[in-house]
């Protein structure tokens, strides 16, 4: 293993990513600004939630279903919609004090992947969205603090041997509450209508919670009225729960799916294929209240 830290120091939180109105012409005369990097994302509007009330970003713009941007300090990232890249991206932030920024983050619900650990590069914690998305986030290094072991993108914790090698802890693992999800490209075969869904890649436990996580956020969506933010959390949820092998939270969630699908706009083309999905599912569960609800979010939907 290579030396992870190579993106370089905090630098007092200079965040050298930055906003793109600094640096110096090249050899061209062309001034290169900072960097955004883009974060595809299952669900968008969930996505933009976590990062505004966990992770204490702004948005710039959203455009619901697409691609949105969100900001904080000199940092921006892009997150798209089952679109432009690959999922699980990493990228690194430089801030003022990583410490105090971790204890922020954690009150505010954040799913911290890593706490701050001293580095020769950094003193460094990993922040994770619910897509499996890494926030690196660091700032100056503590001098005379012992290095911490590095956790790579599979949960494996690495440490510097006398001679400057990494070597693996494959005995300090940890993954439990992480979602490091992978995509799966489902067909018309499979039980939800076709579409790039999240698989987990890590501990069932981990997946559950992430599927739980996206009912709560549906449910509170409908209470507010917010039927098409509601539609792509269920839809979510719904995907979610098929990963995992929860029939009944699938049957239920392509079943709200199906009804903010019509609620949200009418695309009653879209609401029939959840409907289809949560039938299926619905059938191979014993939970009458499954049964009731989809029942009656057919006749809802006209059969």
């Amino acid at each position: 293993m290579g030396d992870p830290g190579n993106g370089g120091s905090g630098n007092g939180g200079s965040g050298n990513g930055g906003s793109g109105d600094g640096g110096s012409g090249d050899r061209a005369g062309v001034v290169f600004g900072g960097v955004c990097p883009i974060f595809r994302v299952a669900a968008l509007d969930a996505a933009v939630a976590y990062y505004v009330e966990r992770l204490g970003f702004a948005v710039d713009w959203h455009y619901p279903g697409s691609i949105a941007s969100v900001t904080r300090g000199g940092v921006s990232l892009f997150l798209s919609e089952n679109d432009q890249g690959t999922p699980v991206t990493w990228a690194w932030v430089g801030v003022s004090d990583a410490e105090a920024l971790h204890e922020e983050l954690r009150a505010r619900g954040a799913t911290i992947r890593q706490p701050p650990t001293n580095f020769a590069w950094a003193l460094e914690l990993q922040v994770e969205d619910p897509d499996g998305n890494v926030l690196r986030l660091g700032s100056d290094p503590k001098p005379g603090v012992a290095h911490g072991p590095w956790k790579d993108m599979n949960g494996v914790l690495w440490r510097v041997a006398d001679d400057g090698s990494w070597t693996s802890d494959t005995a300090g693992v940890v993954t439990a509450g992480v979602d490091t999800a992978g995509v799966v490209t489902t067909t018309g075969a499979g039980t939800t209508p076709a579409v790039s869904t999240p698989a987990p890649t890590t501990p069932a436990v981990s997946a559950e919670e992430r599927a739980r996580t996206l009912r709560s956020a549906a449910e509170s969506a409908v209470r507010d009225g917010d039927h098409t933010r509601a539609r792509t959390l269920w839809e979510a949820a719904a995907r979610a729960y098929e990963a995992v092998g929860d029939t009944p939270g699938l049957a239920v969630s392509a079943a709200w799916s199906a009804r903010m699908a019509w609620r949200s706009n009418n695309d009653l083309t879209r609401a029939r294929e959840w409907l289809a999905a949560a039938r299926k599912a619905s059938d191979a569960t014993d939970d009458p209240s499954v049964w009731k609800l989809v029942r009656e979010i057919g006749l809802e939907l006209g059969g």
